[in-house]
């Protein structure tokens, strides 16, 4: 089964005073590249959402985002250091009575002194909270991994039809290659009788060079070989193969075309040879989006 690697997925959750959203998207890329976007509260998990995305993902350029928003019910998201402040209050006042200063303090001047005001960081580290917190990442990966799978499927099966195409053309090629060889020496036997040449039938030295040219000329290992290869790549297709896996097959399909297209260039079959080759270079390009 073939996942592409495009996709999109989105979660919310409500819990421990706070809405959480994750968006994770992807585009292709042949390694595996995650990048996240993640408010200060849920850096601290930056680390195990990464691994839990590796678990699922083979290959990509991934983007995770996340939003968090505390609710009118939430607990605090800071708190006052009283203690610091009273030492402030302190100083403060023995400083005003030592150089002679009114000695009034505001409380709002108080709240911003670096240090007074701290932040509460017991929802990042709440265990209860990092549950939650990955149910909502895990609806959001799995969401994703679905659009892949969908995405993935379309690409199978027109992939699938284009190797039918391919098996057809191979099929057609092997009707126009018995023959071949002695067609191809009949035309080069006239070649020499324009040019002058002596192409006696008898000749022992002729004859062997007509015996190694159409040993040259026999497509057949080709032939057999690229249907190996449709077979193989029904196969891969089948199970969960990455994309590499599929991508270095369809080198070996365009070198064995190569050959083909080299040894039988008839007028008959290099335009089939013509039709496999555009075929194959629209499903590399379709491959390269496989995960």
């Amino acid at each position: 089964m073939m996942n592409s690697m495009t996709g999109f997925g989105r979660a919310e959750g409500v819990d421990h005073g706070v809405a959480l959203r994750f968006e994770i998207s992807s585009v292709n890329r042949k390694q595996f590249d995650a990048k996240f976007s993640l408010p200060k509260e849920l850096s601290i998990h930056e680390g195990v959402l990464r691994a839990q995305l590796a678990k699922r993902l083979a290959r990509g350029s991934i983007m995770v985002r996340a939003e968090l928003n505390y609710l009118d019910d939430a607990p605090a998201a800071s708190r006052i250091d009283h203690a610091f402040l009273n030492t402030v209050i302190r100083e403060a006042r023995a400083a005003a009575e030592k150089n002679g200063l009114d000695a009034s303090l505001n409380i709002n001047q108080l709240l911003a002194v670096p240090g007074v005001v701290v932040p509460v960081s017991a929802l990042s580290t709440n265990p209860e909270f990092e549950t939650f917190m990955l149910g909502v990442f895990d609806e959001a990966l799995t969401r994703h991994i679905e659009m892949r799978r969908t995405e993935g499927a379309a690409l199978e099966r027109d992939i699938l039809a284009r190797i039918g195409e391919f098996e057809a053309i191979v099929a057609k090629i092997r009707t126009l290659t018995p023959g071949l060889p002695e067609q191809q020496a009949a035309r080069m036997r006239e070649r020499l009788k324009d040019a002058g040449f002596n192409a006696e039938a008898d000749d022992e030295r002729m004859l062997r060079e007509f015996v190694i040219f159409a040993d040259r000329l026999d497509v057949t290992e080709e032939l057999t070989r690229l249907d190996a290869h449709f077979s193989h790549f029904r196969s891969l297709a089948a199970g969960n193969t990455p994309g590499r896996s599929l991508d270095f097959l369809m080198q070996e399909m365009f070198r064995e075309i190569n050959t083909l297209g080299n040894k039988a260039g008839t007028a008959e079959i290099s335009p089939l040879v013509v039709q496999m080759k555009t075929g194959l270079e629209k499903v590399r390009e379709q491959i390269q989006n496989i995960e």
